[in-house]
C-alpha cells in the first residue's frame, strides 16, 4: 500500500519523505526534523494517507533561542576516540551559509567545513578524512562570506 505525507502548519518541520509503501498490518517509522528560529511554540500536522483511510500526526516543539554570537570549543582537542575532547564545535547564531576554514603553521588549507546548520565539527582530520599531525591550527569561521571568528586550536596526539 502506498502511504502520502502532507505537511500541514509551520516549516520548522520537516519530513524526511513524502511517499512510502508499506505491506498491510506492518509498522512504518519516519523522520520529522524539527528545526525552530526563535523561541516559541510552534504548531504542525502531518496529514497520512493510507488509500481510503486518512490520519492525522499532531506536531508540538518548543523552540530554543539560537546563540547570540560565534563561538568554538573546546581550543585543544585530543581526537584520540575517548570521548573526550575530540573535535571542535563552531557554533554560529544563525542557520546560514556558515564555513570554517582551518589552516596548518604554513597557512596550506587542511579542511575547510561548510553547513546551513548553527553547528559545524572538525575532528581533527584534513579534507581527505585523514587524522592531521599534533600542533597548533589557524581557523577563520564565516557566516554569508562574512568573518564572524577566527582563532587557534591546538591539536595534541
Amino acid at each position: 500500500m502506498d502511504v502520502v505525507f502532507e505537511q500541514i502548519g509551520d516549516s520548522v518541520f520537516t519530513i524526511g519523505q513524502n511517499t512510502a509503501e508499506i505491506q498491510s498490518r506492518d509498522t512504518m517509522w519516519f523522520d520529522v526534523e524539527f528545526a525552530p528560529l526563535d523561541e516559541r511554540n510552534y504548531y504542525g500536522e502531518i496529514i497520512v494517507n493510507l488509500g481510503e483511510n486518512t490520519d492525522t500526526i499532531y506536531l508540538f516543539g518548543i523552540g530554543k533561542l539560537c546563540p547570540l554570537g560565534f563561538s568554538a570549543e573546546p581550543l585543544v582537542i585530543t581526537p584520540n576516540g575517548d570521548g573526550f575532547y575530540d573535535s571542535t564545535v563552531f557554533t554560529f547564531p544563525l542557520r546560514e551559509n556558515n564555513k570554517v576554514e582551518i589552516f596548518a603553521q604554513n597557512l596550506s588549507l587542511t579542511k575547510e567545513l561548510e553547513s546551513s546548520d548553527i553547528r559545524i565539527i572538525w575532528d581533527g582530520t584534513d579534507n581527505n578524512n585523514n587524522p592531521c599531525p599534533a600542533g597548533p591550527y589557524i581557523f577563520i569561521a564565516k557566516e554569508n562570506n562574512k568573518i564572524v571568528g577566527k582563532g587557534i586550536i591546538v591539536l595534541v596526539r
